[in-house]
């Protein structure tokens, strides 16, 4: 996709400045004991079933507090490697992986129950009960909310990576090796996730993942990346809720108004859908207007990209914890990698 293309020239655009940037450490001859590396113990090599990310509401996201790691297992690779940055709402994201893992079964087992219940009442099998079109909402909602638990009983799951999962968060030694190390789990990933927020192109490491994703799997034909913008759920979450709203309007005033005209009938639904389309259309144009404003904004965000402008939190914190301890600068490191891959 252009994006994709954009992304990538964005990863070549960043190393070209800072080669010819006077003032960047990556020039320096000196090289930091620390240092990122594609290579990581296979020890260390541990993954997530992609239900955990969708676990609590996506909790897994949450920027404070710990989260449950009894599932992460030992494993020799990932189909997905999720990037995103901190500072976007965990509900975004947990909704825009709902939409990138369940919403294709959760449509598909909707069409195969409605269109076996539609024959059922067709010959006469199964009556034609008034709510049995609330068995494909239901259908609907149990697939896109739960798939991933559904497929994970007859099949083995697919496994993913999220740092805060997969990289130990109570062991400074080992979590150091891991974010050295972050390359190499990229390297093992068969599919870059992009959670694409606002802020995202801003992150020095969200730039990183792109770039290292790309240069470890440069030999292949096709570099299989997905970008999601986070607002787009909210969208279509909006745009479902307005129809389920005109179906279940319709129905009820076509139930309630047995024997009345059909001039009047006709009547009372359109003032009923005015005022739901009242309702609901601010709030999609908003968030329409917000998802194409960000969009629009990609291009130009990549075009006027300068790598010694983008936020780490190291930085952020002024490379200090607030216990006093020093934090030593990831920018450093991030340079000196980029500057040897190319």
């Amino acid at each position: 996709s252009r994006d994709v293309d954009d992304l990538d020239g964005c990863a070549m655009a960043c190393v070209f400045e800072i080669a010819q940037s006077d003032d960047s450490p990556v020039v320096s001859p000196v090289r930091s004991e620390r240092s990122l590396t594609p290579k990581v113990p296979d020890a260390l090599v541990r993954g997530v079933p992609c239900r955990c990310l969708l676990a609590g509401g996506g909790r897994p996201f949450r920027a404070f507090g710990k989260a449950a790691t009894r599932h992460v297992r030992q494993c020799s690779g990932y189909n997905i490697f999720v990037s995103h940055d901190w500072q976007t709402s965990r509900w975004l994201k947990y909704a825009s992986l709902l939409v990138l893992l369940n919403s294709r079964a959760a449509a598909l087992a909707t069409l195969v129950v409605s269109l076996a219940l539609g024959l059922l009442v067709a010959y006469e099998v199964w009556p034609n009960y008034s709510w049995l079109v609330s068995i494909g909402y239901l259908t609907f909602a149990l697939f896109f909310l739960f798939w991933q638990h559904i497929r994970d009983i007859f099949w083995a799951p697919k496994l993913a990576f999220l740092d805060k999962l997969c990289i130990p968060q109570d062991d400074e030694e080992v979590k150091e090796k891991c974010i050295l190390g972050l390359a190499g789990f990229l390297k093992r990933s068969g599919k870059l996730v992009i959670l694409f927020s606002e802020s995202y192109i801003g992150r020095l490491w969200c730039i990183y993942e792109i770039t290292a994703f790309m240069r470890m799997h440069s030999s292949q034909v096709h570099i299989d990346m997905q970008t999601v913008p986070v607002v787009l759920p909210l969208l279509i979450l909006l745009h479902a809720a307005w129809w389920f709203a005109v179906r279940l309007l319709t129905f009820l005033i076509w139930q309630t108004s047995q024997g009345s005209s059909t001039t009047n009938v006709l009547a009372v639904v359109a003032v009923g859908l005015a005022v739901m389309f009242l309702i609901t259309y601010p709030l999609q144009a908003w968030v329409g207007r917000r998802l194409t404003k960000n969009l629009q904004s990609l291009s130009r965000q990549l075009r006027e990209f300068d790598v010694h402008e983008s936020k780490c939190s190291c930085c952020s914190a002024g490379h200090e914890r607030p216990s006093g301890e020093r934090i030593p600068c990831d920018r450093d490191l991030i340079y000196q990698s980029l500057a040897d891959w190319h």
